[in-house]
């Protein structure tokens, strides 16, 4: 995370339509009603836009980030 307010700066991403797997998208995503309970983490997280990647090449890439999360935080390993 990226700001108490749950928005994020940098997230990897995989999907079978992505000629790389994972791709690391950098860039605002906005947290909306994200909640921390316990060891969890739920809430929707958008992008404000489309993100290109891979520019110019065969396999460019452009794609809105919009995801429902509901999810177990892992401890970081020391």
């Amino acid at each position: 995370m990226y700001k108490p307010a749950g928005d994020v700066f940098e997230t990897q991403l995989v999907r079978g339509g992505f000629s790389q797997n994972p791709v690391t998208v950098v860039g605002s995503i906005k947290g909306v009603d994200v909640k921390f309970t316990g060891n969890r983490v739920e809430g929707r997280f958008m992008s404000n836009g489309p993100f290109t990647m891979f520019e110019g090449r065969s396999y460019e890439v452009v794609f809105d980030l919009d995801i429902q999360v509901s999810a177990e935080i892992r401890a970081k390993r020391a």
